[in-house]
């Protein structure tokens, strides 16, 4: 089993058994890396198998949410002006939103974090895992995501 799948199902016991504020904070982070770790895997996938223990740590946080973005934006460099389809858009939809849940959960003093918070974290990143990354894998879209994750850039013709 995957670090994705097997932190997904932590998630799962953690979200069934948490009572307190600092229990949910640990589902939304937990959530969150479940779908971190399912993406860097599914990405290191599509390279040679002696490639993936470095693949799997190359993302950045920050591009892959910045790269997300643009495709939703449609200032994707790999893609301009594309109207993502409906997976690719909850998937990129869903990733930044338990980014940012996952940032506020574990470095956030002010904010409260409750039972439905953890729950929509767990279903975020279930849905990310079992539903959306599997449907999306060989789409030029996600394939476009994951050239813009690993840093590649498409070569200026001009």
């Amino acid at each position: 089993m995957s670090l994705g799948r097997n932190l997904l199902d932590y998630t799962e016991r953690c979200f069934n058994t948490a009572q307190s504020e600092v229990e949910y904070r640990r589902c939304i982070s937990s959530a969150y890396y479940a779908a971190w770790h399912a993406i860097c895997e599914s990405i290191a996938d599509k390279f040679a198998a002696e490639l993936r223990p470095v693949l799997c740590r190359c993302p950045a946080h920050e591009k892959v949410k910045v790269c997300a973005a643009n495709l939703r934006s449609r200032d994707s460099k790999w893609l301009p002006g594309h109207e993502l389809t409906p997976e690719m858009d909850q998937f990129c939809t869903r990733f930044i939103m338990l980014q940012k849940d996952r940032h506020n959960a574990d470095y956030s003093v002010v904010g409260t974090f409750s039972q439905q918070d953890a729950r929509q974290a767990w279903v975020f990143a279930e849905s990310i895992v079992n539903d959306l990354l599997p449907g999306l894998q060989g789409t030029f879209e996600y394939d476009a995501f994951v050239l813009g994750c690993i840093g590649l850039k498409p070569a200026n013709r001009d």
